[in-house]
């Protein structure tokens, strides 16, 4: 239902395309090296190795069920990446998944309004 009027799937296509990870990770890399906090420049490159794609990457052929086009299309993560000894299990990340999907599949609910990559990379 939610991408059944033209004016929406418009909206979500205007904006996904705007979404640049790789810019995002560009630009958070330079501030945090500029910071001197090497563990800051650290954990950004665990992020990197765990958030490969937006969450709502996939939401422009979801239908009306964002939840599991989310879930569905999320990228699996394969090992466990740690930072300083700290490991974050690929278990891990489907709690994030699923929290997001659940966040995505609320507010298209309640408000009728369409998850787009940058809301899902904020939970993330």
């Amino acid at each position: 239902e939610t991408f059944q009027t033209l004016d929406t799937v418009i909206f979500t296509l205007e904006y996904t395309g705007k979404e640049d990870l790789q810019l995002a990770y560009s630009c958070f890399l330079e501030e945090c090296q500029k910071s001197g906090h090497d563990q800051v420049v650290d954990l950004l490159r665990c992020v990197k190795q765990i958030y490969v794609q937006p969450l709502a990457a996939s939401l422009g052929t979801a239908g009306s069920n964002v939840r599991e086009a989310i879930k569905s299309g999320a990228v699996a993560m394969e090992r466990r990446v740690l930072w300083h000894g700290i490991g974050f299990e690929p278990s891990d990340w489907q709690i994030v998944v699923d929290i997001a999907a659940a966040a995505a599949e609320a507010m298209t609910i309640k408000y009728n309004v369409q998850m787009l990559a940058h809301h899902t990379q904020i939970i993330s």
